[in-house]
């Protein structure tokens, strides 16, 4: 019971020398208190001397854990984002795991931090602070080519071509207006389809002039590749209606 007792004094006694340095009490003031509370002078120097190295060491050690933590979750990061990119169909969708690599970036400089801390040598401190402004300059190029290889290029639709549109239409009765619009649409493209496939109609009277527009659909409105739909609408132009104009149009989706 009091090798219990004397163990946890002193235990106490290193966590209050160690909490005084972290906060940057002068090492001759700690010195002086420890003398006065009964031990030596050399005693109490000597204690501070290996609680300074004890802290030193420990926050070297978490200087190292900090840093094989973060590269993990920044590598896990990027496999997984990069992985699922590549796995993802065009246009898909993908995993980018900003959270793993926000928190691998926070642990490596919490590390980097902790290592230029733990030593009092300039040349130490030196190269740990070169080291880190190297890595995060690596890091952040890295990103920044990552993020440019991801960024999917733009894709171009396939030309007019791949689309058959045959055209049947007809006036069924001229004299009434009545008018026959039909057809068919085929799309030959073996991987792009279309859609909001619809026949844009105007009417025009005797001085060129459009009386009307409206659109009718073809119906299923798409169309995969290599697929074919019929129309057929019956149209009742107006009455000073002379001509009607009609074309085809339609959305491409990429495969």
């Amino acid at each position: 019971m009091e090798n219990e007792e004397s163990q946890n004094a002193a235990d106490e006694l290193v966590k209050s020398v160690a909490e005084q340095l972290d906060a940057g009490i002068p090492r001759k003031d700690i010195i002086n208190r420890l003398s006065e509370a009964g031990l030596g002078s050399f005693e109490a120097e000597e204690f501070v001397n290996r609680v300074d190295s004890l802290r030193y060491e420990t926050r070297k050690q978490a200087g190292t854990k900090d840093l094989g933590c973060g590269f993990l979750l920044l590598l896990v990061g990027v496999a997984i984002t990069l992985g699922t990119w590549a796995a993802a169909a065009p246009g898909g969708g993908y995993w980018v795991m900003w959270g793993a690599m926000a928190f691998g970036m926070f642990y490596i400089l919490r590390g980097l931090y902790r290592k230029v801390t733990s030593t009092t040598d300039a040349g130490t401190r030196l190269r740990w602070v070169l080291g880190g402004i190297i890595l995060i300059g690596g890091v952040v190029g890295g990103g920044v080519a990552i993020t440019s290889m991801m960024t999917p290029p733009e894709l171009t639709p396939p030309s007019e071509s791949f689309i058959v549109w045959d055209d049947n239409a007809f006036w069924e009765d001229e004299i009434q207006g009545i008018f026959r619009l039909s057809g068919t649409v085929t799309n030959t493209h073996s991987e792009w389809s279309i859609k909001k496939v619809v026949i844009q109609v105007e009417e025009i009277d005797e001085t060129n002039n459009v009386i009307q527009a409206y659109e009718v659909s073809v119906i299923p409105s798409a169309i995969s590749p290599g697929g074919k739909e019929v129309y057929s609408k019956r149209l009742e132009a107006s009455y000073s209606c002379v001509s009607i104009y009609y074309n085809l149009v339609w959305e491409w989706v990429p495969p």
